[in-house]
């Protein structure tokens, strides 16, 4: 359920009423995705003759430069944990009572953060 809400937000963020054209917005998107501005240019638009001075006049474009700010501000507000250790980590009492403590602090501190 929360999925599809964010996935409907985030669809309702592309189609704002932005002046943008597609071409314009996905270049903004893939941007994002190589933060590379001629691949992105190239990527959205086709065309490879002066593809690295188009993609500088569009990224000093204002509109441009919003919305990428905007995608980013939507689009990397998350923090990722990713906890790298093995059975061995977890065979002995204190192991399990101390990783039972890491994974309450970040149930505590990173998860009610990262909502706000």
């Amino acid at each position: 359920m929360e999925k599809d809400k964010k996935i409907d937000e985030f669809e309702e963020l592309l189609s704002s009423d932005d002046n943008l054209t597609d071409k314009e917005r996905m270049f903004c998107l893939n941007y994002l995705r190589h933060f590379n501005a001629a691949k992105s240019y190239r990527e959205s638009f086709g065309e490879t003759k002066f593809d690295k001075q188009a993609a500088h006049l569009l990224l000093k474009k204002e509109k441009i430069s919003n919305y990428i700010q905007k995608l980013k501000k939507e689009l990397f507000t998350y923090r990722i944990v990713i906890e790298c250790d093995g059975k061995a980590f977890h065979s002995s009492k204190k192991a399990k009572a101390r990783d039972r403590k890491r994974d309450a602090y970040f149930k505590i501190n990173w998860m009610e953060n990262a909502a706000v």
